[in-house]
């Protein structure tokens, strides 16, 4: 892959990515992998050390909170229900929104 802005939704580069998120999730580190990424593609190299901290603890709030609430609507019943499926599905919809709204502005 060359150094040009790399298309995010290519076939290579969402293998990239799964085999990393794999990996790093192996470890232990898949949240601490992604604050690595968010802090070099969207934090200026002139951000304060505060600055940087503050935005490594509003990322790490984020990952903790989006993993508890899908921990807690999981529930305890064993198979998920159609109901924790949509819940999912909902999640992952909010999420891509998200997604289409920093790629429209071209932030990260």
């Amino acid at each position: 892959m060359n150094q040009e802005k790399l298309n995010q939704d290519s076939p290579e580069v969402k293998e990239l990515v799964n085999r990393i998120i794999g990996s790093t999730a192996d470890e232990g580190k898949m949240i601490h992998t992604g604050w690595l990424a968010f802090k070099r593609l969207c934090i200026p190299a002139t951000a304060s050390p505060n600055q940087v901290e503050g935005m490594r603890r509003a990322f790490m709030c984020g990952a903790q909170h989006a993993f508890a609430g899908v921990m807690s609507m999981l529930g305890s019943e064993g198979e998920p229900t159609e109901q924790d499926m949509e819940r999912m599905r909902l999640l992952d919809l909010e999420l891509r929104e998200f997604v289409e709204e920093m790629r429209s502005a071209n932030d990260c």
